[in-house]
């Protein structure tokens, strides 16, 4: 110990090193499993320092090994189909971001099939028969952006789609966001400003 405070000493360089002993943590089982296991190091005839990886590249292997997780789950999941329609991978980022909020607040409820549509509003008590009064057939999502004839909202998605060079889907009306832009202008024109 004497030898250990002298090197101590001299690599100070004028300032004093002083050494306390301070008791284990005794009786606390994660430190005693974590005494445990330096002890054992000691033991180690050879350490393979390499094998190790950086906090970096850790932080990426957890955050796969949860994304891995959360697409399992919701790919098994029986529940919002519709949505596993239109987003069948499990991502963090952002899906839509617009300003005003009140069209991103559209975009949103349509993504998760919760516009208010007369379906939506059947399921309310709010409609008598949740049909679009034009297309005589269920007034949901699907139908609004895909086959209604209301103001010829789904022919102007499906032209622009095809401006696009690609196929009117609803994962692709959900993915560009020209495509929205032309969605919300005829939802303006069909039930007005107060949808914005």
């Amino acid at each position: 110990m004497a030898e250990v405070l002298d090197q101590l000493n001299d690599m100070a360089q004028g300032s004093s090193v002083t050494v306390a002993w301070i008791p284990s943590h005794v009786g606390i089982h994660g430190n005693e499993a974590a005494d445990a296991a330096a002890k054992e190091g000691l033991n180690l005839s050879d350490v393979n320092s390499t094998a190790y990886i950086e906090w970096s590249e850790m932080k990426t292997k957890i955050q796969r090994c949860i994304l891995n997780k959360w697409q399992s789950e919701y790919t098994e999941s029986l529940v919002e189909a519709f949505y596993k329609e239109i987003e069948p991978l499990v991502s963090t980022s952002m899906k839509y971001v617009d300003a005003p909020r009140r069209r991103e607040v559209q975009i949103t409820r349509l993504r998760l099939d919760k516009a208010v549509l007369n379906s939506h509003l059947h399921k309310m008590k709010r409609h008598p028969d949740g049909s679009c009064k034009e297309c005589d057939v269920p007034d949901t999502t699907k139908q609004l952006l895909l086959d209604c004839c209301r103001k010829n909202i789904s022919l102007t998605i499906r032209n622009k789609c095809q401006m696009l060079g690609v196929e009117c889907t609803l994962s692709n009306i959900f993915r560009y966001q020209s495509i929205q832009h032309v969605l919300l202008d005829k939802m303006v024109e069909i039930w007005g400003e107060q949808v914005m």
